[in-house]
C-alpha cells in the first residue's frame, strides 16, 4: 500500500482531501494528514527542517502533497521576505 503524506491537513483543501480520501482511496493509500495544529495525530511545524525530516523518516511516505498555506494577508504583505524564505 503506497504512503502519502498531505501537509495542511486542517485547513479548506485539507480537510476536502479528507472527504475525497475517505470515499475513493482508502482502499488503496494509506494517508497521514499534516497540520500545524496541536489537535492533530501528526503536529508539525513545516517551518522546522529538523521536524520535516523526523516525520518524513517515520513514515516514509511515497508521495507528498503539499496544501499548506498562509491565508493571514496582513502578514503576508507585512511579512513578505519571511514568507518566501522559509
Amino acid at each position: 500500500m503506497k504512503k502519502i503524506i498531505i501537509t495542511g491537513g486542517s485547513g479548506f483543501l485539507g480537510n476536502y482531501m479528507k472527504i475525497v480520501y475517505r470515499k475513493f482511496y482508502k482502499d488503496k493509500f494509506k494517508c497521514f494528514f499534516l497540520s500545524y495544529s496541536k489537535k492533530t495525530r501528526y503536529s508539525v511545524n513545516l517551518s522546522k527542517k529538523n521536524s520535516v525530516f523526523k516525520i518524513l523518516k517515520k513514515i516514509n511516505p511515497d508521495f507528498v502533497i503539499n496544501l499548506a498555506s498562509e491565508t493571514n494577508i496582513e502578514k503576508c504583505e507585512s511579512k513578505k521576505k519571511t514568507l518566501i524564505t522559509q
